[in-house]
């Protein structure tokens, strides 16, 4: 199923992440909750169920268990990325699910509306811009009417790769990662096609000129 989802292009950036999946575990720390997440979380309501489309390894769950969630299910087409959350983040105090799979399959795995929040850190930077509609469209179904989502992207109008950590040129031939920057004004329209409708306040805390200048 993962297969007939993911193109080549897609399939190549899981690969780049199942390879790098320990070396990120090992020297990405788990942030402190920050003002974004804090007003995300006072959103939510009482004892909500989160979905994290692209959950990694898990880096986020440290910061929503000092935030009082206690119920999760996380998703990723990296298996090694997988194996590392249950490996870590398996225990009793934290109501875990993980899953490897792909994010326009949610509808398929999951019943409509069964979550009440939804995060995707950067994660739908990795979807080609002719399928953002159909992701969009796939994580709207499986959650509640009146429920929250946070996302976040590249603040940059440019498609670019990486692989450990930096980036790569187009002829670059190892497993990469290929990234799409989506600035509010272009991610907007499609959100609220879809009946994600964005709230007032949108966060940008950087311009990501940097990036842009070495994307050229």
């Amino acid at each position: 199923n993962q297969r007939r989802r993911l193109n080549q292009v897609e399939m190549k950036t899981v690969r780049s992440y199942d390879l790098e999946a320990e070396m990120q575990f090992q020297t990405e720390p788990p942030p402190e909750p920050f003002e974004e997440m804090e007003w995300a979380r006072s959103l939510m309501g009482p004892d909500p169920l989160v979905l994290d489309v692209g959950c990694g390894h898990g880096r986020i769950i440290p910061c929503l268990r000092e935030l009082g969630i206690t119920r999760y299910v996380g998703i990723d087409p990296s298996a090694d990325m997988i194996s590392i959350a249950r490996r870590e983040y398996s225990d009793a105090s934290f109501d875990a699910g993980f899953e490897q799979m792909d994010l326009y399959s949610l509808p398929e795995r999951f019943p409509a509306g069964y979550f009440d929040v939804f995060l995707a850190l950067i994660t739908l930077s990795h979807v080609p811009a002719d399928k953002m509609r159909f992701a969009l469209s796939s994580i709207r179904k499986v959650i509640r009417e009146g429920g929250v989502g946070f996302l976040t992207f590249h603040n940059v109008d440019k498609t670019f790769r990486m692989a450990n950590r930096e980036l790569k040129s187009w002829d670059y031939s190892g497993p990469v990662a290929t990234m799409t920057g989506w600035p509010p004004k272009k991610i907007w329209p499609l959100l609220c096609e879809v009946g994600l409708l964005p709230l007032d306040r949108i966060y940008e805390r950087e311009t990501m000129e940097g990036m842009a200048r070495k994307l050229g």
